[in-house]
Order: C-alpha cells, then sequence, then structure tokens
C-alpha cells in the first residue's frame, strides 16, 4: 500500500499545471497525463521545426517579363533518316524582319547516318555537305551524283544547329529550299522518289547548355527538354511538320543568389499535305510575356527559433487552458 502511494505521489509530481486548493498548489493525475502528453508532442513538433532548418525549401513565382527583346540561345538535335544530307537547308525569321539563312553557317553541322542513326562517311563529303548551287554546271553535276549516290545508298542526315535569335516570334525551318535544281533533277531522274521527312527530334533545348546541366542536378523541376527522343513519320500526303512552341522565360535562383536563365515550353504538333517544295519541318514559336522564378532558399535559424518557442509555449498554454477546464467540470461532478 506504501509502495503504491508512493508510486501515485511520484506519478502526480510531473503534472506542471498545478492548482491552487486553499493556499496550497495541488498537483492532480490529469495534470501529470496532460503533462506527458504535451512533452511528447512537443518534442515531437519541436524535432519537426529542427529539421525543417536543414531543409531547402523551392518556392515559384509568376512574374511580368520586363527583359525586352534580348537574345537566346537555341540547340537542335535531330535524326533525318531518309533525307540527303546534302540538300537540307535551315533558315531562321522573327516577326522583327530578322531572316537568316544558317545552310552553311557555322552555327550548323551535318552528319550523313544510316536507317538505325550510326554516323558513315563518303568521299567529298566534307566538300558538298555545305555546297550552294552556282552557275558552274560541272560542280552542279556533281553535287547532283553525290546526293544521287546518298539516296541509292538510302542515308540519311544527323543535323545538330546552335544559334541564337532575339526574344520575339518567329520560326526556324529545314527544308530543301536551297537546292531547286538538284531537287528537280532528283525527281526528274529517280522515279517515283519522294523526299521524307521522317525524323527523331533528339534534342531541342532553349538557353545555355550549361544552365540547363546546373538545373537539371539542382532543382529537378521544369519542363526544359519535352520533345526529346519524340519520333514522327512521313506518309504519302502530309509532308509537312509544323510545331508550334510557346516559350516561357524561366529563371532558376540557387541559396547563394545565383541565377540561371532557361526556357521552358509547350508544344503542339500539326501535319499539312503542301506541294512537295514547301514540305519540310517547321518550329514556330511564340514567347510568353510572362517569367517563372524558381528559388531554392535555405531555413532563417532566428524565424525556427522563434518558431520553437512558439510550440513549447503555445503547447503548454492551450493544454493548460483544457487542463483547467477539465479539472473544474470533474469537481463540479
Amino acid at each position: 500500500m506504501y509502495k503504491n502511494q508512493t508510486f501515485y505521489s511520484k506519478y502526480k509530481s510531473f503534472d506542471v499545471f498545478q492548482k491552487f486548493q486553499g493556499n496550497y498548489l495541488q498537483s492532480t493525475y490529469s495534470g501529470a497525463i496532460f503533462t506527458i502528453l504535451t512533452t511528447i508532442i512537443t518534442i515531437y513538433l519541436f524535432l519537426f521545426e529542427f529539421k525543417t532548418y536543414f531543409e531547402t525549401k523551392k518556392i515559384n513565382r509568376l512574374l511580368v517579363d520586363y527583359s525586352g527583346a534580348e537574345k537566346f540561345d537555341v540547340s537542335l538535335d535531330i535524326n533525318l533518316y531518309h533525307l540527303p544530307c546534302s540538300l537540307i537547308s535551315f533558315d531562321t525569321r522573327d516577326i522583327i524582319g530578322n531572316d537568316v539563312d544558317l545552310t552553311n553557317s557555322n552555327e550548323i553541322k551535318k552528319f550523313i547516318i544510316d536507317n538505325s542513326g550510326n554516323i558513315q562517311k563518303l568521299n567529298n563529303q566534307n566538300k558538298y555537305l555545305n555546297y550552294t548551287e552556282s552557275s558552274n554546271d560541272i560542280e552542279n553535276n556533281n553535287f547532283f551524283l553525290f546526293t544521287k549516290e546518298l539516296i541509292n545508298k538510302k542515308l540519311g542526315c544527323k543535323l545538330i544547329v546552335n544559334f541564337d535569335t532575339v526574344k520575339v516570334p518567329g520560326f526556324f525551318r529545314i527544308s530543301i529550299q536551297n537546292y531547286p535544281k538538284t531537287k528537280e533533277k532528283i525527281l526528274n531522274e529517280i522515279k517515283n522518289y519522294k523526299f521524307d521527312y521522317t525524323h527523331t527530334l533528339n534534342h531541342l533545348f532553349f538557353g545555355k547548355d550549361k544552365d540547363a546541366s546546373i538545373v537539371k542536378e539542382k532543382f529537378k523541376i521544369g519542363n526544359i527538354n519535352p520533345l526529346a527522343g519524340l519520333e514522327n513519320f512521313d506518309d504519302e500526303k502530309k509532308n509537312l511538320f509544323r510545331y508550334f512552341l510557346n516559350i516561357i522565360p524561366t529563371k532558376y535562383f540557387n541559396e547563394n543568389g545565383e541565377h540561371f536563365k532557361i526556357y521552358q515550353y509547350t508544344a503542339n504538333i500539326n501535319r499539312q499535305e503542301v506541294d512537295s517544295y514547301l514540305s519540310g519541318i517547321i518550329f514556330t514559336f511564340d514567347i510568353s510575356p510572362f517569367l517563372i522564378k524558381y528559388s531554392l532558399i535555405k531555413g532563417n535559424f532566428f524565424n525556427n527559433l522563434i518558431n520553437m518557442c512558439a510550440i513549447i509555449g503555445g503547447m503548454f498554454t492551450l493544454v493548460g487552458i483544457i487542463n483547467g477546464l477539465f479539472i473544474n467540470i470533474y469537481r463540479k461532478k
């Protein structure tokens, strides 16, 4: 009996919600129970708040983009499995009148490939992969023979293009428009031949590749390269592929305030039947007037300290009120 009384008296000593009864503070069993429960919950919340201090939060905001018509980089990697590499032209145009033909520029690289995408090499390829039709009939004929060899061997082209453009709506295009003489000669000499734009889009990215790799590794959010690996097959009628891209400027800020700017985008794809001279692949893009801002933010020590103090004080105050009501109701009974 004495041992039980000693146990209960020690048990009641946990009560931090003691009440005055007369001139003395009285500990209760209910107060001890509330104290133990409050302590357990407070420790859990305290540890949870302590853990959040070491976590990095990702915050995103949508803002109006005031950066103006600055330039941004475009990176394209595409496999055209049945189109002769020598005939491929590439040009870009925007709504403010910039019209640039990149076919034979340093921004474009062509690689001859087979149907599996493996790179092949032919004689004179360095000369004729970047050839421009001229008034020299002999050279034009040699170019035609080289192109015909590509067709007979069923070789295609891997096209890699890196260029910059002004941040206004526009388009860039893959076609064979720069070689009308050779094209007509091919259609006349090779019966039932059709220029086939079947392709795989390996990579289409807007912004700097260096920033993209950092964003992928550090932030792991954003729709940076949604068309990677997309395959599109040509058919008998619909010989014009149109990609409609809505580009959204995006800035990523790390914990140290460094920022990386890339351009997310969404895409819709359409195919049309057009005259063979107008066939090709066109990427039409529009620029959103808004800017998405992603930030990585570390926990603030003083904010977390205030929250921890609030947890301790708030929990014991709330439970003290509940315990007081419980005791009053019990005494009235």
